[in-house]
């Protein structure tokens, strides 16, 4: 039988809240840091390592239901666990979003983020280009 129960339902729980933060608040926290000449890029790249990430998945799936039948599942789990736990790890690692933090009046940290991330070097790139164009 399973290990228990509960280890069942808390790997489901991760599961799911793993690939709620990729498919949801990845590409929301992507687009708002990104500069907007590259934005699309970064959303479309994100979009791909996705698909490939499903269809890797399923390969490593099926290697291990098919290597033991009784346990090839238990560890096709426990693998999956490990990048779930290091991405929800990292999501809680991530600063808010300058834009996030000026709308909530915190302009010192907004300031900080976007020098952290040289996100001001990519804004004045992307207002040159603007400005060029009219």
């Amino acid at each position: 039988g399973a290990w228990n129960l509960g280890i069942i339902y808390f790997s489901r729980v991760l599961f799911g809240l793993s690939i709620g933060c990729v498919s949801v608040v990845v590409p929301i926290y992507l687009s708002e840091m990104a500069p907007a000449r590259d934005r699309g890029k970064i959303i479309t790249i994100n979009n791909i390592a996705l698909t490939f990430g499903q269809v890797l998945a399923s390969v490593v799936a099926y290697a291990f239901i098919h290597s033991s039948e009784s346990v090839g599942w238990r560890f096709m789990f426990g693998l999956g666990a490990v990048p779930a736990i290091v991405q929800l790890w990292l999501l809680t690692r991530l600063p808010e979003t300058p834009r996030w933090l000026r709308q909530n009046n915190r302009y010192e940290e907004a300031t900080a983020v976007t020098k952290q991330f040289r996100l001001e070097e990519a804004e004045r790139v992307q207002d040159n280009e603007d400005q060029k164009l009219n």
